[in-house]
């Protein structure tokens, strides 16, 4: 899986591993979103190692990415991470570059931490600001991970945090950063409990149970981080039903709903913030009708302060369904758009982020899970995903 931002006007930044005789190395290409063009891949080099495989499952439930890149269009600055393994070593480096889009220069790769398995995390903020996380184990409890967070403000000293998880297996983590780089990080832990650890400043409140549930797998559990702080989580649950929590800019709590379609199951949610208090969702819904339990259909809500969610919509007016993997953008109108993989990439077009107004179309037969970038001043992104030994790729306007 190949990981792609919007790093200027019209621009995107994607980077991925390349299989090669001497082993996998990196690269990066930048695609043009308005004559839909991608350049010359480019090299990069200076790292010990080999790059590890976008394939490499390692112990995340849903094969993130060892190649991850986030990017700030306003300040024009992309920050790419990997991880590579050294021949006899039995853990991961974890590296890291910057390029700068007005100089058109990367900085020397530095290594900042050592992985237990190869996938990493990555966000940032609107303000500039990135957040890098990855696994090692736990030196407090034996048999247990610990996730490590590298926060890079866009101005001053970056910052090395450890969070225990406290648990083994575990099957989901996802990060958010503000603009004033508080952190919060998302878990499946003990139990299948949904943890959040939450920092501002420098000090870290204990972590909390939000709830138990289902999260399975990588796309079964999402948050939304502000600029302000303010947070929303996801998850699929046992009931089953989609389970969602509303943190303020201080983390308090401000709601708590379920989220139900049908009486099968919901899971994969994607989350995305029309602004602070107000945010859609995207999720998966088992289909009885025809196909099986196993046949998944996607749907959408929004919610709104003081009233909570809507009913759930289905996406597939056109006859496009087969939810998967489901990744969801809005732009400056509030227009959403969301892909998934289920048997097919497909995307859907959500009017001014709202439940209704919504076209379906299938973007490729098959496929594999995708990068997807949507420029927010324009609306218009691109998809990437790797088929077999090649990446292809479909722009939209």
């Amino acid at each position: 899986m190949p990981s792609m931002a919007n790093i200027a006007a019209s621009k995107v930044l994607a980077v991925y591993a390349q299989s090669e005789t001497s082993g996998n190395r990196l690269y990066a290409t930048f695609g043009d979103l308005t004559a839909g063009t991608w350049t010359q891949p480019t090299l990069i080099s200076g790292y010990a190692g080999t790059v590890q495989a976008v394939n490499d499952n390692g112990g995340w439930a849903l094969n993130p990415s060892a190649t991850v890149v986030s990017a700030n269009p306003t300040t024009g600055v992309a920050t790419v991470a990997w991880t590579s393994q050294v021949a006899g070593e039995s853990t991961y480096r974890v590296w890291l570059s910057t390029y700068s889009n007005s100089t058109n220069v990367w900085s020397s790769p530095t290594q900042i931490g050592t992985a237990s398995v190869s996938g990493l995390k990555i966000t940032n903020s609107a303000a500039g600001g990135t957040l890098i996380g990855w696994l090692s184990s736990s030196i407090v409890n034996a048999g247990t991970q610990a996730l490590n967070l590298y926060t890079l403000p866009l101005s001053g000293v970056s910052v090395s945090d450890r969070v225990e998880l406290a648990s083994s297996p575990y099957a989901a983590v996802k990060l958010g950063l503000s603009d004033a780089n508080a952190v919060v990080a998302i878990w499946a832990g003990a139990s299948q409990s949904v943890m959040l650890a939450r920092k501002t400043g420098s000090t870290w409140a204990a972590t909390v149970s939000l709830g138990t549930g289902v999260p399975a797998s990588e796309s079964d559990l999402d948050l939304v981080v502000n600029a302000d702080g303010s947070d929303a989580v996801a998850w699929g649950g046992v009931d089953p039903s989609i389970h969602t929590v509303l943190h303020d800019s201080a983390g308090a709590q401000v709601a708590s709903q379920h989220v139900v379609q049908g009486s099968v199951g919901n899971v994969r949610p994607a989350l995305a913030s029309l602004c602070p208090g107000k945010y859609t969702m995207v999720f998966a819904a088992s289909s009885m009708s025809g196909v099986g339990v196993g046949y998944y259909e996607p749907y959408s809500a929004s919610y709104t302060p003081g009233v909570g969610w809507s009913s759930p919509l289905a996406l597939y007016p056109t006859g496009v369904s087969g939810a998967g993997n489901l990744q969801l953008r809005v732009d400056g109108a509030g227009d959403a758009l969301a892909v998934d993989l289920g048997y097919n990439i497909n995307g859907y077009s959500l009017a001014s982020g709202a439940s209704d107004g919504t076209v379906a179309s299938n973007i490729v037969y098959g496929g594999a899970i995708p990068a997807f970038v949507q420029e927010r001043m324009t609306g218009r992104g691109v998809v990437l995903w790797c088929n077999g030994s090649q990446l292809q790729s479909a722009f939209f306007k």
